[in-house]
């Protein structure tokens, strides 16, 4: 079955290669169907294969309305002037890299903006971001950052595991600090200091203090 489908369309692509070559100029026709990276464009009758010019930003489909320039030897595709299903999506492909430069580029979209890729670089000497609901799922993450700074009115952290280490660390906490864990251990190299003007220390079974010396009052 397969060499039968093979078969056909060699002999597809042998009936519209030698059809005559048409004269000089721009043609207008519709795509009969695509054989491989050519396509072959009726014109009132007369099939001829032709390429996609490199002009031709949109990938020509099936059944669009094209118009296509002759140079004697080639035909090609230079614009796609009306879709067979005007509701698809806008199909541009590149085999070569794509560079765009202006002073100022904007992009919109109504609804959606989709941005797929292996990799991915984004430089910026200043950016403005606002979003107003943001998800993000990442599987591993790395910063590196000379300052941060976070002015929020709430922030929710649930994780498994968290390390944290830095050569100074402050917290200033205008109002109640709760901490709440099944075991708390508090470790220092050289001096630990509490200091309150009420303090409280409650234990259900025990209290131990163990020192050297032990100064109370």
């Amino acid at each position: 079955m397969l060499k039968k489908v093979l078969r056909d369309q060699l002999e597809s692509e042998r009936s519209v290669d030698s059809a005559p070559l048409m004269t000089l100029g721009i043609r207008f026709g519709f795509i009969c169907s695509q054989i491989e990276t050519k396509f072959s464009v009726d014109f009132s009758g007369l099939q001829t294969l032709s390429e996609k010019a490199a002009s031709c930003i949109v990938n020509p489909a099936v059944g669009d309305y094209v118009a296509c320039l002759c140079d004697g030897n080639k035909s090609f595709i230079i614009a796609v002037l009306e879709r067979n299903k005007p509701e698809s999506s806008l199909d541009m492909r590149s085999t070569c890299s794509i560079d765009l430069s202006a002073p100022e580029l904007n992009l919109a979209a109504r609804n959606k903006i989709n941005l797929t890729s292996q990799q991915g670089n984004l430089t910026f000497q200043e950016l403005n971001l606002g979003v107003v609901n943001f998800d993000a799922h990442l599987e591993k993450a790395e910063a590196r950052i000379g300052m941060l700074s976070y002015i929020g009115k709430s922030v929710k952290t649930v994780l498994t595991e968290v390390l944290t280490r830095a050569g100074t660390s402050l917290r200033i906490i205008d109002g109640a600090d709760y901490q709440r864990s099944k075991d708390i251990h508090v470790e220092a190299e050289n001096l630990l200091s509490i200091k309150g003007k009420f303090t409280s220390i409650a234990a259900k079974d025990d209290v131990k203090i163990d020192g050297s010396r032990v100064h109370l009052g």
